[in-house]
């Protein structure tokens, strides 16, 4: 955590009782008062304390208000340099459409809106298709393996499985791989040839494995055929396709046309036909995990579009504010103002009579007099204009200055459950229904005012530059919020050995080496990153480092703590019950990010004591007595990854033995 600036008076009511009394009884004892409880008695006694009582409270205040001004100032100067909160976040997520009976397909455009259900006590949320999707009326009945007859997840058992689904790895047989999707017709309606058919593939990253080295991210193509139909003489279709999964190795589309009607298969039922598409490609390492695939889907976000709205009417005063009617205004935002030509200026470039976009900046300091150039606070709403010297002042004008297009929205509100993205709200003609298969995430609420005054400090100091160890972990903080550790190991390249360590007369040989450590937020026992987040902050490191250095990201290395504990209990029949309790405490006081005598986890290469868990085992109810047996010895990989001294401890197997 950043240093934070000392309080200038640290005193509390009581303490300023204290100080009052004993200076009271100071000065009277210059009047023969020696006992301080006759005094009390002699001059009124309980109204003598009710004085000093409430002259401590407002001392209190007056104290509190001054430490308060500390705070203040730092928050105007972080202001003039223009650091402002955080605005809330929205939540993203993809949803899965129906198309109605006797559709022969239809353009989704983009900001199509829904709503979610409501959640608990939380109403339901909007959000909005993020582009254009065809809505094909095709199904898709079947993906499976060449080697299996039983079928790849699907959309269906997606709601229907507890918790997060298994994924299902593809493309890890040494051989060719193969995999075949059957597209058919639900209601007979032949769609138009050539239509787009559009394939949305979940992928869930692997996690980060110490064990092995990540393989390059440069996939070899895949190969996309549309098998022989009715013709006997008809040869496979290679069919180009627009691929943004990097080779199904990550979640995104991948887009195809309708191949024509002599590929297509007749069923036994009239009107019945179905194509198969086959995707074939060689092993990757490490193989992609499957979750489920899926027509008609596209992402959505926690938002709502607003077009055209009407700031106000300039004055062609300076320093002009404005606010918008929704908030939190999301990025990439459009501001137009209305202009008229330009006859008696020189210095400014003569313009037609229309509305012109004008640019947004974090703050006037580089702008000039002819910049059009304004300030959002995407968190209030506020939009400044410049002073005519640092930003050019907006034209007298009647409603001259709007929002030609914008986005609200954000929060936690937004992460919804898999399964309540269900009502639609506009464009809806020839939809049958629509849902989400997985939760919506990344909402989050705005930043506060103590997440500024930590995060600020760090932003002045690096600039968005990583040159210090600093820089690394607080930009590795700020590449993701799903980031919840970092630790910096400069020197060392822990990507292709993640015991290295160097000794001191080598450590030149490891110049211009960098490795970040990172945790994610996790209940998991061990918290691993997963490939995507790893190459996600990678890529932000390196964007934001100097060109000579060789930056990688790795996950932690975890020593785990086995505990054995001898208990003595009040009866048998507790035994279950005592061992539950005794694990679960060991489980949460072992876990790396939340664990440890302070709750907020445990530091980089620190090892409990015995003497840390008797303060976690005291006071188990029905236990009479207990004694640790000692913590095993670290041996072989525990021996070199607490060698290391940048692990992080868990919970290992617990021996509870009940006497």
């Amino acid at each position: 955590m950043a240093a934070r600036a000392p309080v200038l008076d640290p005193r509390r009511a009581a303490d300023i009782r204290a100080e009052t009394r004993k200076e009271l009884y100071k000065n009277l004892e210059e009047y023969g008062w020696s006992d301080p409880h006759a005094t009390d008695a002699a001059y009124g006694g309980e109204a003598c304390n009710a004085l000093v009582h409430i002259f401590a409270q407002y001392c209190e205040h007056i104290i509190d208000r001054s430490n308060r001004n500390r705070d203040k100032s730092l928050l105007a100067f972080l202001d003039l340099m223009g650091n402002t909160l955080i605005p809330a976040q929205p939540a993203r997520t993809v949803v899965t459409f129906t198309l109605a009976a006797a559709a022969r397909g239809r353009l989704l455009p983009a900001g199509t809106r829904l709503q979610s259900m409501a959640q608990g006590a939380s109403p339901g949320c909007n959000f909005e298709t993020e582009h254009d999707v065809w809505l094909s009326n095709l199904r898709l009945q079947a993906m499976q393996a060449d080697t299996s007859p039983d079928p790849l997840p699907m959309p269906a058992s997606l709601l229907s499985s507890e918790g997060h689904p298994q994924p299902v790895p593809i493309f890890d047989r040494a051989d060719d791989n193969f995999y075949t999707l059957t597209l058919a017709l639900a209601d007979g309606v032949l769609p138009l040839e050539g239509q787009p058919v559009e394939l949305h593939f979940w992928l869930d990253s692997p996690l980060y494995d110490p064990g092995t080295v990540p393989a390059s991210h440069d996939r070899k193509p895949l190969c996309w055929t549309v098998a022989s139909g009715i013709g006997a003489t008809q040869k496979p279709l290679d069919i180009a396709v627009e691929d943004e999964t990097a080779g199904l190795t990550r979640s995104g589309v991948v887009r195809l046309l309708t191949p024509p009607i002599d590929y297509w298969q007749l069923g036994d039922k009239p009107g019945a036909r179905w194509f198969t598409l086959t995707v074939g490609g060689a092993q990757q390492a490490p193989p992609p995990q499957l979750l489920g695939v899926a027509l008609n889907s596209v992402p959505v976000v926690q938002a709502a579009t607003i077009v055209g709205e009407v700031l106000g009417s300039s004055a062609g005063q300076i320093q002009q504010r404005y606010f918008a009617t929704k908030t939190p205004i999301l990025p990439d935002a459009i501001v137009a103002v209305l202009e008229v030509p330009l006859r008696n200026t020189a210095q400014l470039p003569a313009v037609e009579s229309n509305w012109v976009v004008w640019q947004e900046v974090p703050d006037f300091f580089g702008s000039g007099p002819g910049d059009r150039h304004y300030v959002l606070d995407h968190q209030t709403g506020e939009l400044r204009f410049g002073d005519g010297k640092r930003g050019m002042v907006p034209p007298p004008g009647a409603r001259n200055v709007r929002l030609s297009w914008y986005r609200a929205g954000g929060g936690t509100s937004g992460n919804v459950a898999a399964g309540l993205l269900t009502i639609p709200v506009s464009n809806t003609r020839d939809i049958a229904g629509v849902t989400n298969f997985f939760a919506a995430s990344g909402g989050s609420d705005a930043e506060s005012q103590e997440q500024l005054l930590d995060r600020a400090p760090r932003a002045l100091r690096h600039q968005q530059r990583a040159v210090t160890r600093d820089d690394y972990e607080d930009l590795a903080l700020q590449a993701s919020t799903e980031v919840a550790r970092v630790k910096c190991v400069p020197l060392h390249d822990l990507r292709e050995n993640p015991y290295m360590l160097l000794p001191r007369n080598q450590e030149a040989s490891g110049a211009g080496k960098v490795s970040v450590i990172i945790v994610p937020h996790s209940a998991a026992p061990q918290p691993l990153p997963t490939l995507e987040l790893i190459r996600r902050v990678r890529d932000y490191l390196r964007s934001r480092a100097c060109v000579e250095a060789a930056v990688e990201v790795t996950g932690p290395l975890y020593l785990p703590v086995d505990v054995k504990v001898n208990l003595t209990i009040e009866s048998a029949r507790y035994a279950d019950t005592v061992k539950q309790q005794v694990r679960q405490r060991l489980d949460t006081y072992l876990h790396p990010l939340t664990g440890g005598r302070s709750g907020k986890g445990w530091m980089w290469g620190r090892a409990p004591k015995e003497s840390d868990f008797y303060a976690v085992l005291d006071g188990i109810e029905h236990v009479r007595h207990f004694n640790l047996a000692d913590l095993k010895p670290a041996k072989g990989e525990r021996k070199t990854i607490e060698d290391t001294r940048r692990f992080l401890v868990c919970a290992g197997v617990h021996e509870i033995n009940i006497d």
